[in-house]
């Protein structure tokens, strides 16, 4: 990789923001030209994410940002921190990964899982979630160019093999991915389950669009117990609207809720029937006849009882 293919291939920023010291003076919007004159800028933009960024604060961050090595994943650069050993270390995608309202959410699940599976094993540190990032082309920037091709996410996920975080058993905020795209996803899977029933009693859309912004806005305050905290209301906001457009114009709403609540007693009828075949035993003739045993011997004789009682 290099400055001239990174700042035309993978950086998107056309009013980014840009600081030179974020926490003494904050971040604001401005040119693009600007901004490649500061030392942190915002890496992706808010409509989609083409760079993933991994914050490591060890004295020996460098080591750890070449950690993979050995499985293939070299950072397409590290940035060096003005402190002695610390810095970020980045990996470019091939494609950007869009976060609109009409974004596909598979995408976006694998790189949320890919996010958190990268920080996990270059001991990143779990908390960042950006929007800044050191800006590799500054003037007084030390940056490592590494590896030449960005990414892809099966790419990514196939270099990280075991350490690829499973997809979340439930809806509870303690199994949600820990990666920055993690809430989101939560947040997305909870509200989507609950529309897919809720619908049938919001008969109108204005209702039906306020309904659903306000399921998001109860539920955020679950994701306390995450490490990044509760999602900001622009993110709730794109979330509840891209939800409600789906529900709101799907099939199963054209077909009006009597067939919609027939067709869905069908659809759980097979999916346990198919539950029952893969994660069930099968139960044989031998089987059915120990049992039938076992229960006549736990049969409990009320007239003895009765007797033993009153004598």
């Amino acid at each position: 990789m290099t400055p001239e293919r990174w700042e035309t291939e993978h950086w998107f920023g056309r009013y980014p923001y840009a600081s030179n010291d974020p926490r003494t003076e904050g971040s604001w919007r401005m040119p693009r030209s600007e901004a490649l004159l500061r030392r942190f800028i915002q890496a992706n933009p808010r409509e989609y994410i083409s760079q993933v960024v991994i914050d490591i604060d060890h004295i020996d961050a460098e080591v750890r940002a070449f950690a993979l090595h050995e499985a293939g994943l070299v950072p397409n650069l590290f940035a060096y921190s003005t402190r002695p050993g610390h810095g970020q270390a980045v990996f470019l995608l091939e494609a950007p990964v869009p976060l609109s309202e009409a974004s596909n959410r598979k995408p976006i699940n694998l790189l949320s899982r890919c996010q958190q599976g990268l920080t996990a094993a270059l001991s990143g540190d779990q908390h960042y979630t950006g929007p800044l990032a050191r800006n590799p082309v500054h003037p007084l920037a030390n940056t490592r160019w590494c590896h030449p091709t960005p990414y892809g996410l099966r790419e990514l996920a196939r270099g990280l093999g075991a350490l690829l975080p499973r997809r979340p058993a439930s809806t509870r905020v303690d199994d949600a991915l820990t990666s920055a795209l993690g809430r989101n996803c939560w947040m997305f899977d909870t509200t989507r389950r609950w529309a897919y029933r809720a619908w049938t009693r919001y008969p109108h859309r204005d209702d039906w669009d306020a309904a659903v912004h306000a399921y998001t806005w109860g539920r955020n305050p679950e994701l306390v117990r995450h490490p990044l905290g509760p999602l900001p209301d622009s993110e709730l906001r794109s979330i509840s609207r891209s939800i409600a457009a789906f529900v709101w114009d799907s099939d199963m709403r054209a077909k009006g809720i009597e067939q919609y609540n027939a067709d869905f007693s069908v659809i759980q009828a097979k999916r346990g029937h198919k539950g029952g075949k893969v994660g069930g035993k099968v139960m044989t003739e031998k089987r059915r006849a120990a049992l039938v045993a076992s229960n006549k011997r736990r049969t409990i004789d009320r007239a003895a009882v009765l007797a033993e009682m009153e004598a």
